[in-house]
């Protein structure tokens, strides 16, 4: 039978997300959440007229740019993310907080829904909600463990005494780093993820994926 699904998109909109040539790597981003927001509420992927969409944004804290929404409010969902602006540091932790927050508030929790988050970070964790900053070239920072820790957090949610489980997915866009600072972010997102790990380090990529 057809099941409805609810996704929270966490989107990094930290200051390096608008670092290099146009378009940036926050436009291809950008790109890639509208795309999948019209893909979800295309009628052949929500026959049930009961897919929703929230979205987040994080960068040294995170904040809700819409709840879950339906169909009806697709344009609005566009609007919030278009409406997203890059500054300041990466906090994982604080993006999936909030992600998870919204699901274990809003979320319809039934033996049928499923329930999602979709992680896009363009790097290290550098930051996490106890305000610890931490380095990008060290592994095992206590903001990366705060970040792990919030992903498996967000696994599973226990409502009216019966635990469900969610999906994590994790997209890393690493065009900007490489080598030691490129391992450990993907160390970071995999760790956090328990139905699909995904990278690039190209923004043209992000809509495939």
């Amino acid at each position: 039978p057809a099941s409805p699904v609810e996704v929270v998109l966490v989107i990094d909109r930290s200051g390096s997300m608008d670092d290099g040539p146009f378009p940036e790597p926050i436009d291809y981003a950008k790109d890639a959440a509208v795309n999948f927001v019209q893909n979800l509420f295309d009628p052949a992927n929500n026959p049930t007229g009961q897919n929703r969409v929230a979205i987040v944004s994080y960068a040294t804290t995170a904040t809700t740019d819409i709840g879950l929404t339906g169909s009806s409010g697709e344009q609005s969902v566009i609007n919030a993310i278009n409406g997203i602006v890059t500054n300041g540091n990466t906090n994982i932790q604080s993006g999936l907080v909030k992600a998870d927050q919204i699901l274990i508030n809003n979320a319809t929790f039934d033996c049928k829904t499923s329930r999602n988050i979709i992680l896009l970070t363009d790097g290290v964790t550098n930051r996490d909600n106890s305000g610890n900053a931490c380095s990008n070239n060290a592994w095992n920072t206590i903001c990366q463990q705060n970040a792990i820790q919030a992903g498996i957090n967000a696994q599973t949610t226990t409502n009216n005494g019966e635990q469900f489980t969610q999906n994590v997915f994790s997209i890393g866009l690493f065009n900007a780093i490489s080598g030691n600072q490129q391992n450990i972010a993907t160390n970071t997102i995999d760790n956090i993820q328990n139905a699909g790990l995904f990278t690039t380090e190209s923004g043209a990529d992000l809509s495939d994926i």
